[in-house]
């Protein structure tokens, strides 16, 4: 029988926000999240973490999660994320020789509960010709109409050739109809399509194949800025965490 698994992701040292994969929000450390969706989904045999992290190995411990050690050539700033998970699916695949899919978690993504994942592994099942299925979160205001590159004199400039668009309001944020970005809540993958060849899949998100289902969400991502934390603190409480319960508790 196959048997899917969730893994896991986090670097001991982020330059973006120091100690963001395990600084506490609610009381709890922010990798504990995922793990926590993780260990309540009932489509989940078994939890793998990579890390280089002393603090996230012993935090994964708790959800009774089998380590992968990540080597220091992929735990820096500018190791590509592709190879992070090839590095780790050769491992599992070679523990888990009937491996059937996998949920790919990272640690700084606060944003996931077990159903978003279960619905994923659901879809992946009905739907032979996914690679994967990912959580989208509709962002209108952040449109690619809008987008500008600042220049080295300080000026700034559109990143796109507007002109050549033919849309006759740019300004107006819903002009390209509603826009949509991967907050990396949920990510379930066929591994042999997806993990093998890391560099196979389509841009700018390789590791999860050419044809995704998607997953519509509230709002969220994966925190890579200070001005995230509060953000996800506010997620999390909609969503029924407090400093003193979870709403695994109930």
């Amino acid at each position: 029988m196959k048997k899917n698994c969730a893994l896991l992701i986090g670097k001991h040292n982020s330059g973006s926000v120091p100690g963001k994969n395990y600084m506490e929000i609610l009381g709890r450390p922010a990798v504990e999240y995922p793990l926590l969706a993780a260990s309540h989904c009932d489509c989940i045999d078994k939890i793998y973490v990579s890390t280089d992290s002393p603090v996230i190995m012993e935090i994964a411990s708790r959800y009774d999660a089998e380590i992968i050690d990540r080597p220091a050539e992929l735990a820096r700033a500018d190791s590509p994320t592709e190879f992070v998970f090839q590095h780790a699916y050769e491992i599992i695949s070679k523990r888990e020789p009937e491996l059937g899919m996998m949920a790919l978690l990272f640690a700084n993504s606060l944003d996931v509960l077990p159903e978003y994942l279960e619905k994923g592994f659901r879809m992946l099942t009905e739907n032979d010709d996914y690679d994967s299925v990912v959580s989208i979160c509709q962002y209108n205001m952040f449109t690619p109409l809008r987008a500008r590159r600042l220049n080295i004199d300080s000026t700034t400039e559109p990143i796109l050739e507007l002109e050549k668009l033919g849309i006759e309001n740019a300004f107006d944020r819903d002009a390209m109809g509603d826009v949509y970005f991967v907050d990396f809540g949920v990510q379930v993958v066929r591994p042999e399509r997806c993990l093998k060849d890391p560099l196979g899949g389509a841009l700018p998100f390789r590791w999860l194949g050419h044809k995704q289902g998607a997953i519509v969400k509230d709002f969220g991502f994966d925190i890579d800025a200070e001005w995230q934390i509060p953000t996800m603190q506010f997620w999390l409480e909609k969503h029924g965490f407090t400093s003193r319960v979870t709403p695994y508790d109930v």
